[in-house]
């Protein structure tokens, strides 16, 4: 029986060498995997950014080719979210 096994620690630096290097590593996966979600999302961040610019030209250029359908359409949406708002607030007071 070794000195380190009659003291019940069997090993305890290396085991703690181990550990000390498995949570050293642990991080290093963290953070590369952090990176990369960031990375990923500055790039869905950016892509967005040009469908929704492409998206306000062509309803800005279906609004000045046809404004009175822009604004039926307009009022019609309107007047629907207004009539289910109110509904809506209706039943929360009863």
């Amino acid at each position: 029986m070794s000195i380190d096994e009659q003291s019940g620690f069997p090993e305890s630096m290396e085991n703690g060498e181990e550990q000390a290097g498995e949570s050293e590593n642990g991080e290093s996966r963290f953070r590369a995997a952090a990176s990369r979600a960031v990375r990923a999302g500055k790039s869905a961040a950016q892509r967005w950014g040009r469908q929704s610019r492409v998206v306000a030209g062509n309803a800005k250029d279906r609004i000045q080719d046809d404004p009175v359908r822009s604004v039926v359409i307009s009022f019609a949406v309107g007047l629907t979210l207004g009539a289910l708002i109110g509904r809506l607030s209706g039943r929360q007071c009863q």
